[in-house]
């Protein structure tokens, strides 16, 4: 079976889960591995994240909207959303190996990127584009684009039903941000293929 199998094999699957930093949100990807050993596999993986804002982030927008409001004495808001992705590679050892079932530990490193879209308001009013005219000027902590290193670490489990497995993990994504790291607690669900 491939869970025993000494000669290499090819392993591909989609990912789908949720992504948790400030708030929880969807993840979907893909994965592929290659199996050196019964032990040792050596993998990529590839996921897009729905929001990556971390708490610092989301109160430097907050503390915007409230000079907004103290300045124009008119009611504003700030939010930012944070879609971004990571894409690695690394290995999975492992642990337990009960022929259908098996254990493993995973790291992998790579690159991150990270969009961030804000959105103010006053009076209701949209007013994103035109901030500078209120006398703010958004930085790179609340707007733009960023492409940073970035790790993962988890565990999880592998059901095997050659060809086809289930694989279940728990992950953190550690992306090196500026001022904040953004750290992603994932939740990976897999379903893929073993192929020769």
């Amino acid at each position: 079976t491939p869970a025993s199998a000494s000669d290499n094999l090819l392993a591909i699957s989609g990912i789908a889960g949720i992504a948790a930093v400030q708030n929880v949100s969807g993840m979907f990807g893909g994965e592929i591995d290659v199996r050196l050993s019964p032990k040792l596999d050596v993998m990529g993986e590839g996921v897009m994240m729905q929001d990556l804002i971390t708490r610092q982030r989301l109160t430097t927008a907050t503390q915007l909207a409230a000079y907004l409001t103290s300045s124009q004495g008119k009611t504003a808001t700030g939010v930012v959303k944070a879609p971004g992705g990571y894409g690695g590679g690394g290995v999975r050892f492992v642990v337990k190996d009960t022929g259908q079932l098996q254990i493993y530990a995973l790291g992998t490193v790579g690159m991150a990127r990270i969009s961030y879209q804000p959105t103010f308001t006053l009076a209701g009013t949209d007013i994103t584009k035109s901030m500078t005219q209120y006398g703010v000027t958004l930085g790179s902590d609340v707007t733009g684009d960023v492409t940073k290193v970035a790790f993962t670490g988890g565990f999880g489990a592998r059901l095997n039903k050659a060809p086809w497995f289930v694989d279940v993990s728990l992950r953190i994504t550690d992306i090196r941000t500026d001022g904040q790291a953004t750290v992603a607690e994932r939740l990976n669900v897999g379903f893929g293929l073993w192929i020769r």
